[in-house]
């Protein structure tokens, strides 16, 4: 019999549903109200003091707002102890699936097709990963603000998601805890794709030595990778001298990222691709942490990721839902009616007719009531049973809904005539300034004719007339928040009002200048990146300021450093043109300045270039096509600057791995003829892209910065690509 710490008895399932290294995990039978809780129970080996000592200590220092339902982390709740031995502990069960199966190219349709909306395929995927790694973020730095633990064993494994985006981190006994630099409780264990390289160049040994938060780093950088790109960042065939490094663990120790170190590799797989789409900060971060030459206190925190992917987590709240493909019909097989003969069949009763007597004709022949009655039931057949009892069922529905119909009517002449007498009674009480009452008999009328429109135009009139009256001595008496409050009610009654609107604004300007907060009723985003810090050069940035809020008191004005400012005909809606690497840009309310910010401003990111034939999986297609398409982010938001096209490239035949028959051309669409005259059958194609333009959006073309990208592409003749 097992017992918790605290003394309730449980009983257990006789079958783990889960088990691991160190233990095993148990759904809880006994009581109920532990339904949704589970019991992790050690192996005999796992069971020593300094495992309990360990646990009591997790569990007299948990995190902060670990009581919130929304937290990600599964802690301990209770030990627990049979026959007074420490056996194992108590914890709430999370629901979902591991987060190994949103680390790859495709989505498994086993774990449901809520998840599908992570699969690749979709163009909302890649928000809904990010929004995933903030969550995983914020549990982290819950974690590390203790400066108690360090997780260690930080990896796909150990996390569960669910389709809305919620993470939890279980298998949380294995952590690390240390105080002031010392280790009082050692990890015990740790996986080495996601463990950094001084665990092998400094030789830290887990369960022995002092695993820093640094490590911690790391191994949540490697995951938000997988989780964004489907791939690990260490992963590759590298060339001369690290040809030999063909595991995750010999790239890490050396530092094998593929965008840090490009010149070593000599195959780079294709998700890898997925990286230079994301945004600029992102891989920023990844750089800075997987780059070997920054110090392991350098690499970003969970904080600075948390930083970096709010916006994104927000965003996804917009996203559109994924449509799901709707099943095929099934192919309906008719089959063929084939009549049974009279002789040796049952009858559709399943008796057997018997066998008729020979009767000489002299003799009249007694017909026993046996006979008689399988005469008759050769006659009715199931065609005729089935006509009768669909004569009986119509008979049976149309007095039914000639009787449902009389009820209806009945009912509706009743509510029509109590829903007159309360309209007659509120316009008396209306007729003696009896607001509230009137309010009432409206209310009333409208539920016996819920849909009248004279009754439902009268209530929200004199419900908004009496929140504004309220509204308005609240402002009187200086009680801004309370008076705002009742001018939503009333616009919540009619949303258009104009006096509500008004005077709501007054309020919450009257409120923002009483506390010295104006600036906090401004939500300033820029268009393209929502993140504050960013334009992009020779490219229009479109800026909105939002105060819906203050009306008539919102009178935006502008100051600009470093920057071409053009005001629209929408208040709060400006253009910025960078003509300096940095601009300075101050934001005003009736003179006041609100807030300042600083941009860097940056070039335009590198386009997405492509190769295919022109009808797309077709190998007999007519043309091929070379094109260059802006990444996503840049050209939902920045249209006008945001179009692309591939000027120059050269065509190349490759024969023997060497390049022969080169020709250059200026158009982005190719005769496929004029290209197979020129190749054999053993033969491979190489395209080679020299020169892409940008349009701006003053119409003028810049050319693009080709170093960053993988400009030489070579093909079979199918199409497939060869790295």
């Amino acid at each position: 019999m097992l017992i918790t710490h605290t003394g309730i008895h449980l009983q257990i399932a006789t079958k783990a549903f889960a088990s691991g290294g160190e233990g095993e995990v148990y759904h809880i039978t006994s009581p109920k109200s532990f339904s949704n809780q589970i019991v992790k129970i050690f192996n005999p080996s796992k069971r020593t003091p300094e495992r309990e000592g360990k646990m009591k200590y997790m569990l007299a220092n948990p995190p902060a707002h670990l009581s919130d339902p929304s937290n990600a982390i599964v802690w301990i709740k209770e030990l627990v102890y049979e026959n007074g031995k420490f056996v194992g502990y108590l914890m709430d069960m999370a629901q979902g699936v591991k987060l190994e199966y949103l680390c790859g190219s495709k989505v498994s349709k086993s774990i449901g097709k809520e998840f599908q909306k992570y699969d690749f395929k979709y163009k909302e995927a890649h928000f809904w990963r990010l929004k995933l790694a903030f969550n995983l973020a914020v549990a982290a730095v819950q974690i590390h603000k203790t400066s108690k633990y360090v997780m260690v064993d930080l990896k796909p494994d150990n996390i569960i998601v669910q389709p809305n985006g919620k993470v939890h981190l279980i298998d949380i006994d294995s952590i690390e805890i240390i105080d002031n630099q010392t280790v009082i409780y050692p990890a015990s264990a740790h996986t080495s794709e996601f463990a950094p390289w001084e665990s092998l160049q400094n030789g830290l040994k887990v369960g022995k030595d002092l695993i820093p938060e640094t490590w911690d780093r790391f191994g949540l950088a490697a995951i938000f990778y997988k989780l964004l790109f489907g791939i690990h960042p260490f992963t590759g065939t590298c060339k001369a001298p690290f040809e030999h490094c063909s595991h995750v663990e010999q790239l890490i120790e050396h530092g094998l990222f593929p965008f840090l170190k490009g010149e070593h590799f000599e195959v780079v797989p294709p998700p890898h691709k997925r990286f230079l789409q994301a945004d600029l900060e992102v891989q920023s971060l990844f750089k800075q942490c997987f780059d070997k030459e920054t110090a392991p206190e350098n690499r970003p925190t969970a904080l600075a990721w948390c930083e970096c992917l709010l916006p994104y987590a927000r965003m996804v709240l917009n996203a559109p839902k994924i449509e799901e493909e709707k099943p095929k019909k099934k192919e309906i097989k008719l089959k063929e009616n084939v009549e049974n003969k009279r002789i040796g069949v049952r009858n559709w009763l399943g008796l057997k007719t018997q066998k008729r007597k020979q009767v000489m004709p002299f003799r009249s022949a007694k017909v026993s009531w046996w006979h008689k009655f399988t005469r008759i039931q050769d006659r009715i057949t199931p065609e005729f049973i089935m006509m009768f009892l669909i004569i009986i069922v119509g008979i049976g529905g149309t007095s039914a809904n000639y009787v449902s119909k009389t009820f209806q009517e009945r009912q509706r002449v009743e509510n029509q005539r109590q829903y007159e007498i309360f309209v007659k009674e509120g316009q008396r009480f209306l007729d003696a300034g009896n607001a509230q009452q009137a309010i009432l008999s409206y209310a009333t009328a409208l539920k016996f004719k819920p849909q009248d429109s004279f009754a439902d135009s009268k209530l929200r009139t004199l419900k908004k007339q009496a929140f504004i009256k309220s509204g308005n001595q609240f402002y009187d008496l200086q009680q801004y928040a309370e008076a705002v409050s009742e001018y939503d009610n009333a616009l919540h009654e009619i949303p258009k009002d104009s006096l509500a609107l008004v005077r709501r604004a007054d309020a919450v300007f009257a409120d923002a200048t009483a506390h010295g907060d104006i600036a906090s009723h401004f939500d300033i985003n820029l268009k393209i990146r929502k993140l504050p810090n960013y334009l992009y050069a020779n490219c229009a940035n479109e800026i909105f300021i939002n105060a819906h809020e203050l009306g008539q008191h919102f009178q935006p004005s502008y100051e600009v450093k470093g920057a071409k400012l053009i005001e629209k005909e929408k208040k709060g809606r400006i253009t910025l043109i960078p003509t300096d690497r940095k601009v300075v840009f101050k934001f005003k309310n009736q003179g006041a300045e609100i807030q300042s910010f600083e941009f860097e401003v940056v070039s335009a990111p590198p386009p997405i270039l492509s190769v295919s034939p022109l009808w797309r999986g077709s190998f007999e297609s007519p043309f091929l096509k070379v094109g260059a398409v802006a990444p996503t982010n840049f050209s939902a938001y920045y249209r006008d600057d945001a179009v692309y096209k591939v000027s120059k490239w050269k065509f190349s035949v490759l024969r023997n791995g060497k390049p022969i028959n080169a020709t250059t051309y200026t158009s982005n669409l190719v005769s496929m003829k004029e290209i197979k005259e020129k190749t054999m059958d053993a033969d491979k194609w190489q395209i080679e892209i020299l020169e892409v333009l940008r349009r701006t959006y003053q119409g003028e073309y810049e050319e693009v910065d080709l170093k960053p990208l993988q400009t030489k592409f070579v093909y079979n003749q199918y199409f497939e690509e060869i790295w």
